[in-house]
């Protein structure tokens, strides 16, 4: 419980200095990506602090029962446990923000073209379906799955460049995320 509370302490200074940061930096001409990305980094270390913590304390099932069951049930480590959802966690609305930060300048008026936030709900199953392949060591799927979501959007590509290069961009970065 201390160590939830401090953490949830932490989070709010943590996001009350990015909202300054924001206000100040940006008026300067700084780059909200890199605010961002800073504000992240601080969050994460963070989250890794605490786990330390509450692993030094060695009751790691008090604050996870679920998780520890499970994984006798599963017949994997709550190290694999814990990772599989970080990583799940972080593949969705982190990566999604971050692509959408890092790519900003680079958005042309005709990207907006579509489905609203459909490419949003594209990116993070590409990198679920990414992740689960890489972990059964099928990379050639990988590129399979690369290929079709390219198949899709062809014409697009292949009548744009500005756009071919934006969606180039999206689809590098968000498989490197992974």
């Amino acid at each position: 419980v201390k160590c939830g509370l401090l953490l949830s302490i932490t989070h709010v200074v943590i996001d009350y200095l990015k909202i300054f940061a924001d206000k100040h930096l940006n008026n300067r001409g700084q780059k909200n990506a890199l605010i961002y990305i800073a504000d992240q980094v601080i969050h994460i270390l963070t989250i890794i602090g605490a786990a330390i913590l509450i692993n030094m304390r060695g009751d790691i099932e008090g604050y996870a029962g679920w998780v520890c069951k499970l994984c006798s049930q599963l017949h994997i480590s709550k190290a694999e446990m814990f990772a599989w959802i970080a990583a799940l966690l972080l593949l969705i609305t982190p990566c999604c923000i971050t692509i959408r930060i890092v790519l900003e300048g680079y958005r042309g008026e005709d990207a907006r073209e579509g489905v609203e936030n459909a490419g949003a709900l594209i990116g993070i199953l590409e990198r679920i379906i990414v992740l689960l392949l890489l972990s059964a060591g099928q990379y050639a799927a990988i590129g399979f799955i690369l290929t079709a979501k390219s198949v899709a959007r062809y014409n697009k590509i292949s009548e744009d460049a500005k756009f071919a290069e934006y969606y180039l961009l999206g689809t590098l970065l968000s498989t490197v995320m992974v």
